[in-house]
């Protein structure tokens, strides 16, 4: 590891995360670093829904603001995984709440951490085949979501030019489909 533990304290506690100081022994040299803050988290799903539209497949992706770029962003849907819940039932959950749409084909992408730095979380991906709708959606209190279906092309498009998705969670999510193709 070459690191050795030496203690952690919990400094708070708020809805999204747990805000941890830990102390670390660096064993090349050493060095105590007792400033080590890391954020425990619950894991994530992120949904890929494709549709058809004329013959053609579409991916359908949901824009919102998010408050650390005070910016809208358009991404792939997705959330965190209720306690209790696998990440497969998240996913259907989450395509279902933020999109309105269900699928006849559920399969995994795998998973990745988001930011192993500071953070212990994983987001798990899936891709959504053959998505249809079946409600409106049903938004958390604190969502404001638009959706809108884009061909797949013009994704694969953005994504090679590093246009309109800024999202890293959604860039990631996208390459696994296309490089899963």
């Amino acid at each position: 590891m070459n690191y050795k533990f030496i203690k952690t304290e919990n400094v708070a506690n708020y809805r999204l995360f747990n805000l941890y100081k830990s102390t670390y022994e660096n064993e090349r040299n050493g060095n105590i670093n007792d400033e080590i803050m890391t954020l425990d988290m619950d894991d994530t799903v992120s949904i890929i829904p494709i549709i058809t539209i004329n013959g053609q497949k579409h991916i359908v992706m949901v824009s919102q603001f998010r408050f650390g770029t005070k910016a809208h962003h358009i991404e792939i849907p997705g959330g965190i995984i209720d306690p209790g819940e696998d990440p497969y039932s998240a996913a259907v959950r989450e395509l279902l709440e933020e999109t309105g749409l269900q699928c006849n084909k559920m399969r995994s992408l795998g998973t990745a951490y988001c930011n192993p730095a500071y953070q212990d979380s994983l987001t798990n991906y899936f891709v959504a085949e053959d998505c249809v709708e079946v409600s409106s959606l049903n938004q958390d209190l604190g969502e404001n979501i638009t959706v809108k279906a884009y061909p797949e092309k013009d994704i694969r498009d953005c994504l090679r030019k590093g246009i309109l998705i800024n999202h890293s969670t959604t860039i990631v999510g996208l390459s696994r489909y296309f490089l899963s193709q």
